[in-house]
């Protein structure tokens, strides 16, 4: 189970961070507080974007067959 910062979130749904705040403002996601810095459950993210397609878009690239498919890492010349 993987928590992540509003910023790691939105990096990951390639999002921003005003996105990932109207999200839990609206309730559609849930926020732990962890010493001041508020944490989301990934899990709970994905299935809520599931549950809200309509609210919650993915951002993420997808493939033909709609499919979110990793991006390659590539190395970058010193």
């Amino acid at each position: 189970m993987a928590f992540l910062t509003r910023a790691e979130l939105a990096a990951h749904f390639n999002k921003s961070e005003r996105t990932i705040y109207l999200w839990h403002d609206r309730g559609l996601i849930d926020g732990y507080d962890d010493h001041g810095t508020i944490k989301y459950n990934l899990e709970a993210v994905e299935l809520a974007m599931k549950l809200n397609p309509r609210a919650m878009r993915d951002g993420r690239k997808r493939g033909t067959n709609g499919v979110v498919k990793p991006m390659p890492i590539t190395a970058v010349p010193e």
